[in-house]
């Protein structure tokens, strides 16, 4: 029979909480009947046991004994990339197919003073300027309007293009003019002078890049290459034009 209860404890500092052992059942005889022992803390039961044999040593904790459960963790949310600007090319004319727009493609001719050439200078496909001092529209080509993306903030936009000069001189020019409201208002973004300024005659200027930048409410643009000189024969040779935009995706 159960003729001993010992309780014997380890100091806190050992452990997070006390543990206590207890020993019962000295003699060996065990526990008769339907008798059990048990242990409980305010009402928590912390151990029973009705079947053993000689003897019985349980350990027990009395304090936060219950398992914490550690704080969870939020989920991160992964850190968003930035978008970032990129070029893209908006459209690209070669003037090289006479069946569309007389060989103009997807520009407009202004009048007399421009025209499509189809081979000269070992190039084929030519748009040619001449004079314009006078008339500018007359002397030009207009792109037509170029839609642009909604969801897209656009930066900066640049001309790429190849030309031929043929007699022009210092006072001799040829812009490049844009329009952000479907060719209602032009604004000059660049003129480029002959006589060796900004360039010489008699030689394919390859790629010529020409920026500008603009806000575009109206989300379409237009590009306009026009000549400025006064004589029939101060020329302007075109072979190539592209339009890049810098652009990035705007944030939802």
């Amino acid at each position: 029979m159960v003729s001993k209860l010992e309780l014997i404890t380890f100091p806190s500092f050992c452990f997070p909480s006390p543990i206590y052992f207890l020993s019962l059942d000295k003699f060996g005889d065990g526990i008769r009947g339907n008798g059990y022992y048990a242990i409980s803390l305010n009402g928590k039961r912390l151990a029973r046991n009705s079947k053993f044999g000689d003897k019985e040593t349980t350990s027990f904790t009395v304090g936060n004994s219950t398992p914490q459960t550690p704080p969870q963790t939020p989920p991160q949310t992964p850190p968003q990339t930035p978008q970032q600007y990129a070029w893209s090319t908006l459209f690209t004319e070669n003037f090289d197919d006479t069946s569309i727009n007389k060989g103009f493609g997807s520009f407009t001719d202004g009048g007399l003073d421009a025209m499509h050439i189809s081979n000269k200078f070992g190039r084929s496909g030519l748009v040619m300027l001449k004079k314009g001092a006078t008339n500018p529209a007359r002397a030009s080509v207009t792109s037509k309007n170029i839609q642009l993306d909604r969801n897209r903030h656009y930066s900066k936009f640049k001309v790429v293009f190849d030309f031929y000069a043929n007699g022009m001189g210092p006072n001799d020019r040829f812009c490049l003019d844009y329009s952000v409201d479907g060719g209602t208002s032009w604004t000059t973004s660049q003129c480029a002078a002959g006589g060796g300024r900004d360039y010489v005659n008699g030689k394919w200027m390859n790629d010529e890049m020409w920026f500008f930048q603009t806000p575009v409410v109206g989300r379409i643009i237009r590009i306009r290459l026009r000549g400025f000189s006064e004589s029939n024969w101060k020329r302007v040779f075109i072979d190539k034009v592209e339009l890049v935009t810098r652009s990035k995706e705007l944030t939802r």
